[in-house]
Formats: C-alpha cells, sequence, structure tokens
C-alpha cells in the first residue's frame, strides 16, 4: 500500500530551477485563489475539480535557445484519483497523476514531466483540472539542455 522504499533522500533543489506561483496565473471556469499558510507564498489555485477549469502560465521563459526542461508542479489533495490535463503552447501533452498527499494543506505532491520550451518568455503552460480535486501550489522548470542556462521567472 505504501509503495517501494526510497533509495536514497530527494536530491537538494537545482539552483538553475525557475519557480512560478501558480496563482499569478491566468484562472478560469470556477478557478480560484486560496489562502493557506503551508503553500508558498501563502497562496494556492484551488477549484480544479470544476470541468473545465484551469491555470494557465503565460510568459514562461524558454532561455536564448530554448530546449528541454524538467516542470515539476507542486500540489495537495486527500484524493488518489486525480490529474491535470497539460498543455503547452496549445499542445496535448496529457493527462499527469496528482497522488495523494494527506491532505489539503500538504502541499508535498510532485507530478513531473520533461517538457519542449521555445526561446524567450514565449511559453504557456495549462493547467485543466475537472478530473478530481487537486489544489495547485507552484510549478519549477530546470534546464537540461544549454539553451536554457538563462531561464528567468517572468512574474
Amino acid at each position: 500500500k505504501s509503495g517501494p522504499p526510497a533509495v536514497r533522500p530527494s536530491p537538494s533543489p537545482d539552483a538553475n530551477a525557475v519557480k512560478y506561483e501558480a496563482e499569478k496565473g491566468t484562472l478560469a471556469n470556477g478557478a480560484t485563489i486560496g489562502n493557506d499558510s503551508a503553500a508558498s507564498g501563502g497562496q494556492f489555485v484551488q477549484n480544479l475539480h470544476q470541468p473545465d477549469s484551469y491555470v494557465e502560465l503565460e510568459a514562461v521563459d524558454g532561455g536564448a535557445t530554448g530546449g528541454r526542461a524538467a516542470m515539476d508542479i507542486r500540489y495537495a489533495t486527500d484524493n488518489h484519483r486525480t490529474k491535470l490535463r497539460l498543455m503547452i503552447n496549445g499542445m496535448d501533452y496529457s493527462f499527469l497523476n496528482t497522488l495523494d498527499t494527506g491532505g489539503w494543506n500538504a502541499f508535498t505532491g510532485d507530478a513531473n514531466l520533461t517538457i519542449p520550451l521555445q526561446p524567450g518568455p514565449t511559453n504557456v503552460i495549462r493547467l485543466t483540472g475537472g478530473h478530481g480535486v487537486v489544489d495547485v501550489d507552484y510549478l519549477t522548470f530546470t534546464p537540461l539542455s544549454s539553451g536554457l542556462g538563462n531561464v528567468r521567472a517572468q512574474n
């Protein structure tokens, strides 16, 4: 029931990772901003269980030449059957599972995927709900190629 044990401790955060607070994005179709001191910055995006609700981050910077990046979505949920649909620059990247974190204020969940980013602050990342209740805290992007060495937040 608890899965396999960890092989080693989690790695330290990457110094090249860029963090985007979810509540700074555009919210639609029922998604709202919630307040919780357990969330990064004290706020998060909630009500993503509503049909077609979404949070969209614009101006995600892909660096000088773009390339591959590791994207991590930090979230909380007390339901083991939730998913978020991922769209990158209008392209559907399917669903990301968001496994149970043990509570609505346990912002310890991580959904990860390697994604392509276009050069510059031109990328649009949309997380669409409607597939179970999950609260999104923030997203981080870590460059995986030399072209993303100068990624920066546009908040």
